[in-house]
């Protein structure tokens, strides 16, 4: 049996401004999660590892940033675990980049640079039984099929694993420079796909080829996701291969949406997001509906509140106030008429963003028609 380790999308020193003065020690975070997705090779008997691209989050990361990630690697490698690394999307080969500087490839680490056939480097490993074909991320501002051009030569290994950096084909269009289909793994007679691109863990095997998305380690956006893993892949004759989540990551990223409406007051809201509390979590909370007269919501003072209970909280309101009908609410009058359109169309409202459509147009309307300034 042959054990991978599958890494992707580390974004390590990315500036994370989602996360305000938290995306500092986020970075910290980062860095540990990929530090533990190495131990995780240590520990599981892994015999190589393969980080399938943007492990850095910009071509040109600082000095210090790529000597520790350096000392990472050597530290596998010094225990016999060979180190695969595939340029992605945001440290692609370019002139001066870091694939570029001579930190990272020393013994038993080795950058994919697409110098084969087609774009692809075809690499066996004969103790392994095992060849590795990796296609970087090289041309951009082009549509490419990430699988496409696999050279023909025939390899006498057991096991094929594909390398690449690609976003998957949902039919949906994009500007997506590489994309991979489900029919293209099914047709690539690979054993396994390792991918990366997409910051979530996602399966996408077809025929008798398995292919995943690890996802990133740690969070690099504000989309909801649990922790991150790494994936330990199990190669053996004769079986599909093995895939295992082992985690990595500490940090949960959750979404709350609270709908006034249905809620007795600001006082509930708040008790719902403290319900979320954790010192793990990044909780982005956001309030919608009918905000009724005299309802005092200041989403920043929510935020000062609650925040210790957070990694990080953002608290957004979305919310709009209800109006009460114009004094004198005569059909004759203009006002009149208009307000009573608008609440019809508020009453007939089938989803909560018509319904704060309606009640903002019937705000700012009859703002203008008292002659107010509104924005």
């Amino acid at each position: 049996m042959v054990r991978l380790l599958h890494v992707a999308d580390v974004h390590l020193g990315a500036p994370l401004p989602w996360l305000g003065e938290q995306g500092r020690a986020h970075r910290e975070n980062i860095k540990r999660a990929f530090a533990r997705a190495l131990d995780a090779a240590l520990a599981e008997g892994v015999h190589l590892v393969l980080i399938a691209g943007d492990l850095f989050d910009r071509n040109q990361p600082g000095r210090n940033l790529v000597e520790w990630v350096a000392g990472q690697l050597h530290r596998v490698t010094a225990k016999g675990v060979a180190v695969r690394i595939l340029p992605g999307t945001h440290d692609r080969l370019q002139p001066g980049g870091v694939y570029g500087w001579s930190d990272l490839e020393e013994a038993g680490v080795r950058v994919y640079r697409g110098e084969g056939p087609g774009g692809w480097d075809v690499e066996p490993f004969p103790g392994l039984d095992l060849t590795v074909w990796a296609r970087p991320t090289v041309e951009r501002g082009g549509r490419y099929r990430a699988l496409a051009g696999r050279p023909a030569t025939p390899t006498k290994t057991a096991f094929n694993v594909g390398l690449i950096h690609a976003g998957l084909d949902l039919g949906a269009g994009g500007d997506e420079d590489y994309l991979v289909s489900e029919a293209e793994v099914a047709a690539s007679a690979l054993d396994y796909v390792a991918a990366g691109h997409w910051h979530a863990r996602r399966e996408f095997s077809a025929g008798a080829t398995r292919a995943f998305y690890p996802g990133s380690p740690e969070p690099v956006s504000a989309d909801p996701r649990e922790p991150g893993v790494a994936l330990l892949v199990d190669l053996e004759r004769g079986r599909p291969p093995g895939v295992t989540p082992v985690p990595v990551g500490e940090i949960r990223v959750a979404g709350l949406e609270l709908d006034l409406s249905v809620l007795a007051g600001p006082e509930e809201a708040a008790a719902l997001i403290a319900r979320q509390a954790g010192d793990r979590t990044v909780l982005r909370a956001r309030i919608v509906g009918l905000r009724r007269a005299g309802w005092d919501l200041d989403p920043a003072a929510l935020e000062e509140t609650l925040a210790s209970g957070f990694f990080h909280l953002r608290v957004e309101d979305r919310s709009a106030p209800e109006v009460p009908a114009p004094a004198g609410d005569d059909d004759r009058l203009i006002a009149g008429r208009f307000c009573r359109l608008l609440r019809e169309r508020l009453e007939a409202a089938g989803t909560e963003p018509e319904r704060r459509a309606a009640a903002e147009a019937l705000r700012l309307g009859l703002a203008l028609l008292d002659g107010r300034e509104v924005w």
